[in-house]
């Protein structure tokens, strides 16, 4: 039986293949395998995984349009003159381009037997088993369980390795050694964390236990920016190791720390006592594999991470320009989970979970929303600020929907806010176009004031963030005397501003944050800020400060009542003329979406 298994991603996907390569070839020991792999990962096979390897070059494998170029047809193609009996694919098939590719293979192998996750991209497998989307398991998981279709053990078990004999290029040494990876691949630079926070381990690491810092990864991987920083004096290894010998390097440590990335996976793959550090990537998927072994999986609990490889979407591949996630990780964590793998004791428990959202009860434009009347509107902000964890509640209208729809990151976070409140005619009108009652029709303005109100009768203590923060602060406090603001600031949400900014937050210790940023990035500053900012409950009301600054005019009544408020607004303001055009769109997608991007009743 001739099998050929296709896994042509980086080398950690390769790591995290190997449980099932040794699985089938326990399993089928009289089976000729066949790995096509890219050739800067197949390195690290170890012998006897297969019989044969083939591989591509990098630009070819990290590049589905570049697959296609003459070169690489022609060893696809050649593929036909040595026909297989089954074809394995180790991938989600995500992109069309990609598909296609695979598909490609599948018929050049000439394998009757296709086997590989089906998200309903899978038109060419002959076996499949559901694609549950990323994260649902372990990507090793998910290939253990897709080899048990040929009769492999899909149990767990560890990922097996190339060494080189344990023949090590710096010295023996009787001090602890503890291994550090600043880098995170070339795929996705928003995975790393802090140069300084590494150094400030390494540093306290050297101080407490006289270890031995090693420093691994490429020039490409910022090992420089971390050795500056430090005060003691590491073992730079950067650049001077094959990886066969990065194998050895990692499996004579006694702790290595790193991102994820394929040097972390290496290092989980020689039973390493491993800290991997998460944030825009998914810890679910990709996290340390190491069955038995000693791992300690730090993850940033921002609200919006993981924002890449979530559900069936690649998402946010390189996260967002703040990288807020893993600023939130801190060198104190890091050192609570060293000093207890080093002492052979279980890792410190991660910090409890958000709050799950509440169970939406309508949608619009495949986003679930919750149709509230005002006073359930105030009773769940009230359960909110009581809760144990931070809530973030947004007040939601058409041009953030059509936002959402081209910003990756926007579009997850949605699906995790607890609150998603409609407030705009747009969408009071698509749910009376399919003849869906709301049961309260709410402005924006409206849900702002009746929140402020409750605030004010409660007591909390309130912080006001947006261009018109100050004006909104003095006017509220002549209409709502006993409103207690304790903070606000007309500080801009830009990456420069947002340490020094959540930083004055919570120093105020606000029981409500009120952000007044532009539509939808006053969501995406709350979630990625939730975990800092030490305050309950996290509300995004978009350009609504400004109607509490009193800096627009207010829609008449008749127009809030015939639900052309927004457009009247707009239209009572030039500046925003812009918003019309939106409009349009909005309706557009609510009569043509296949989706039913109108309001309906979620199942």
């Amino acid at each position: 039986m001739r099998i050929l298994l296709v896994q042509l991603a980086d080398i950690g996907d390769l790591v995290l293949t190997t449980p099932a390569l040794h699985a089938l070839r326990h399993a089928l020991p009289a089976a000729h395998l066949t790995l096509l792999t890219s050739a800067h990962a197949a390195r690290i096979l170890a012998p006897g995984l297969v019989d044969e390897c083939l591989t591509l070059d990098r630009r070819a494998t990290n590049s589905s349009l570049a697959f296609f170029a003459p070169r690489t047809l022609r060893r696809v193609l050649a593929l036909r003159q040595t026909p297989f009996d089954a074809i394995v694919f180790f991938h989600h098939f995500t992109l069309a381009l990609g598909t296609l590719k695979f598909a490609l293979l599948a018929w050049a192998s000439g394998a009757p037997r296709r086997l590989g996750l089906d998200n309903g991209k899978g038109w060419f497998l002959s076996e499949s088993l559901p694609d549950e989307g990323f994260g649902a398991r372990h990507q090793a998981q998910y290939w253990l369980d897709l080899v048990g279709l040929l009769g492999a053990d899909s149990t767990p078990a560890r990922a097996h390795v190339a060494t080189d004999g344990g023949v090590l290029p710096i010295a023996v040494t009787t001090r602890k050694r503890i291994v550090l990876h600043s880098g995170s691949g070339g795929y996705s630079p928003a995975r790393r964390w802090l140069p300084e926070y590494f150094a400030a381990v390494a540093d306290a690491l050297h101080d407490r236990y006289d270890a031995q810092i090693v420093l691994v990864g490429t020039p490409e991987d910022g090992t420089d920016a971390v050795r500056v920083r430090m005060t003691s004096q590491p073992v730079d290894l950067t650049g001077k190791t094959t990886l066969t010998q990065l194998a050895d390097v990692l499996r004579s440590a006694d702790l290595f720390i790193g991102a994820d990335s394929g040097v972390m996976h290496l290092a989980a793959a020689v039973r390493t006592p491993t800290i991997a550090l998460f944030g825009s990537s998914n810890a679910r998927a990709w996290g340390a594999w190491s069955p038995q072994g000693a791992v300690a999986l730090l993850q940033s609990n921002v609200l919006c991470s993981p924002c890449s490889y979530v559900a069936h979407s690649i998402g946010a591949r390189n996260g967002c320009a703040a990288r807020t996630c893993m600023k939130t990780l801190t060198p104190a964590q890091v050192l609570a989970a060293a000093d207890a793998l080093l002492a052979e004791q279980p890792a410190p428990e991660p910090p409890p979970p958000a709050a799950p959202p509440r169970r939406a009860n309508c949608a619009f434009l495949g986003v679930g929303h919750h149709a509230l009347t005002l006073a359930e509107w105030q009773q769940a902000c009230e359960e909110a600020v009581a809760s144990a964890h931070p809530q973030l509640f947004v007040l939601s209208n058409h041009r953030l929907l059509l936002m959402q729809r081209r910003h990756s990151i926007l579009k997850t976070l949605l699906g995790r806010v607890h609150v998603l409140l409609p407030c705009d005619g747009g969408l009071w009108w698509a749910a009376n176009w399919q003849h869906t009652e709301l049961p309260e029709r709410i402005t924006r303005p409206q849900a702002a004031a009746a929140l402020l109100a409750h605030a004010a009768a409660k007591g909390w203590r309130v912080c006001l963030l947006g261009k018109y923060a100050p004006r909104a602060q003095r006017l509220l406090g002549e209409v709502l005397p006993a409103l207690n603001v304790v903070y606000a600031d007309d500080a801009p949400d830009s990456p420069k501003h947002e340490d020094a900014l959540a930083a004055a937050v919570a120093q105020a210790r606000p029981d409500l944050v009120l952000a007044g940023w532009d539509v939808g990035r006053d969501a995406l500053w709350l979630a990625r800020n939730a975990p800092r900012l030490h305050a309950k409950l996290l509300v995004g009301i978009g350009d609504t400060l400004i109607t509490l600054a009193d800096a627009t005019p207010q829609p008449p009544t008749w127009a809030q009542e015939w639900g052309v408020d927004g457009l009247v607004g707009v239209l009572q303001q030039p500046r925003l003329w812009r918003v019309l055009w939106d409009a349009p769109r909005f309706v557009w997608h609510v009569l043509t979406d296949r989706n039913k991007c109108y309001a309906e009743t979620v199942g």
